[in-house]
């Protein structure tokens, strides 16, 4: 069990170390220009089982940027949370990819992070884990 978890922190470890790697990527290489916040996504996400079954709803920023094609883009973010910093109408940084627009994201922390601070924090559960259980395993 032990080794089971560290060889799976070890899987998250890397997960996060190429997302990170991606999010570089794309502050180095995308193109950036300034967008609009035009509305928000509403996500309802629904809690599994038991008597007290719940939903929690994530709010996913739609904003607007012209591209150097001199079109017009409307995309939702990906990353989205209970609540926002962001209001209709707020100017972002919007970074895309010149071959395809609309894998645009909001340079901020949550659209390029978020991915590989939750890869991350797995991979720190999993080594505490795994060493305690080393631990243990060796004072056997």
């Amino acid at each position: 069990m032990a080794y089971g978890m560290l060889c799976l922190a070890l899987a998250f470890a890397c997960a996060a170390v190429w997302s990170y790697d991606c999010a570089q990527d794309k502050l180095q290489n995308w193109s950036q220009v300034g967008g609009t916040i035009v509305d928000f996504e509403h996500k309802r996400h629904h809690s599994g089982g038991g008597r007290r079954g719940g939903s929690t709803s994530s709010k996913h920023p739609r904003f607007t940027f012209t591209a150097a094609d001199g079109q017009r883009y409307t995309v939702t973010s990906k990353a989205g949370s209970s609540f926002s910093k962001f209001k209709r109408g707020d100017t972002v940084e919007v970074l895309y990819p010149a071959e395809q627009p609309m894998d645009a994201v909001m340079n901020s922390f949550l659209d390029l992070y978020g991915l590989c601070l939750g890869f991350s924090v797995f991979a720190a559960i999993g080594a505490v884990v795994s060493g305690v259980n080393l631990y243990g395993l060796r004072r056997k």
